[in-house]
């Protein structure tokens, strides 16, 4: 137990140094995100007259097959035609833009790629800082004097906990079936009483004032008769 004791303290340790590595991640990402935006705008107006000449090159053949289809005098088989190439041209000119916005992204990858390394760096410093709490640290603690290997006892208490686990679901599988067949019999109580006494309506889990009939206790005594 008291080896299952460091082993805690060490998970804890391991809990914390992930807990403030994440913030500084946290921290680094947000100022990465303005640096990208940063970029992001600087390098719009490199790509920009690619993206109008896109849209100008297209605009017109896109223009020109609408107005082919406003025709009422075109047969079904030449309105199929017309809307197949529509949609290659529309399709050829997504992928156009598709193009100018994977150059955006190439450009703003280079004008950052540098940033990145330093926020790389600046979490490795960071992690060094914390020492070995953090993962891949040693697995060896003292205990009365003497060094463990935290490790030890892993299997038991890994076997103990699936036991626990075990146990509660064998009660709760125990329980709902108990549950279950406790709703059955009040379920064929209501039944009886409700052909008894040949009600319309019955409610169940009334939660306002409504003018009826109350019928909880000739239920109940239903329900006490089948379990007996």
């Amino acid at each position: 137990m008291k080896t299952f004791k460091a082993q805690g303290k060490q998970k804890f340790q391991r809990a914390e140094f992930a807990a403030k590595m994440a913030e500084q991640e946290a921290i680094e990402n947000d100022r990465f995100k303005k640096l990208q935006q940063a970029a992001g705008e600087e390098v719009e107006g490199q790509v920009a007259k690619d993206r109008a000449n896109v849209e100008e090159s297209f605009r017109l053949p896109i223009l020109n097959l609408r107005m082919k289809l406003q025709s009422v005098k075109m047969t079904k088989t030449a309105r199929a035609e017309v809307l197949k190439e529509l949609d290659e041209v529309m399709k050829a000119k997504q992928d156009a833009l598709a193009g100018v916005e994977n150059k955006k992204q190439q450009l703003i990858n280079e004008k950052l790629s540098g940033e990145y390394k330093a926020a790389q760096d600046r979490l490795n410093a960071f992690a060094k800082q914390l020492g070995e709490a953090g993962p891949g640290g040693s697995s060896v603690a003292e205990v009365d004097g003497k060094k463990v290997d935290v490790k030890e006892g892993s299997d038991e208490l890994d076997k103990l906990i699936e036991s626990m686990d075990k146990q509660i679901r064998i009660k709760q599988e125990t329980h709902d079936k108990i549950l279950d067949n406790i709703n059955s019999d009040i379920e064929s109580a209501i039944k009886k009483v409700n052909l008894q006494k040949k009600y319309v309506l019955v409610l169940r889990d009334v939660r306002t004032n409504i003018s009826a009939t109350d019928i909880t206790d000739e239920v109940s005594a239903e329900v006490k008769k089948i379990a007996n």
